[in-house]
């Protein structure tokens, strides 16, 4: 495995050190402009929720582990996926966006649709920092 640093947003001080393999680092690299810039957006969010998360690819995804929960993405044929460890992880966030598209415990970003910051952390925070117990 190949210690990364993941860059900290603006208003945060300092560098949050991130374990990362790079498998995930190639199958972002791998994927167009448009695909790479949302992926990363998507990783941003996670890693401002779970600076101590632990990456590497299962299924072929970049996963996000903190403990026993994760998150993955992926880059479909029509969207990108954002994959969480139960479905009532996106609950919330399916009521109040119903027009973007979701799965069984997953939510699909198809290329038109916003990514709303907010509504994605609160899922990633449900997901990654109370495994979908409050």
């Amino acid at each position: 495995m190949v210690e990364q640093y993941w860059e900290a947003p603006a208003n945060t001080k300092k560098t949050v050190p991130t374990k990362m393999d790079n498998q995930p680092q190639s199958y972002i690299d791998s994927l167009t402009s448009h695909r790479r810039e949302r992926i990363l957006t998507l990783q941003q969010m996670i890693l401002e929720v779970a600076p101590e998360a632990v990456i590497d690819m299962h299924y072929k995804m970049p996963t996000y582990h903190v403990g026993d929960q994760w998150v993955a993405m992926a880059s479909q044929k029509f969207y990108i996926s954002l994959y969480t460890c139960e479905r009532e992880n996106i609950q919330n966030f399916r009521n109040a966006y119903p027009a973007i598209r979701t799965g069984q415990g997953c939510i699909n970003f198809r290329d038109k649709d916003e990514l709303p910051e907010i509504a994605i952390k609160k899922v990633l925070q449900r997901s990654l920092q109370t495994g979908g117990r409050e």
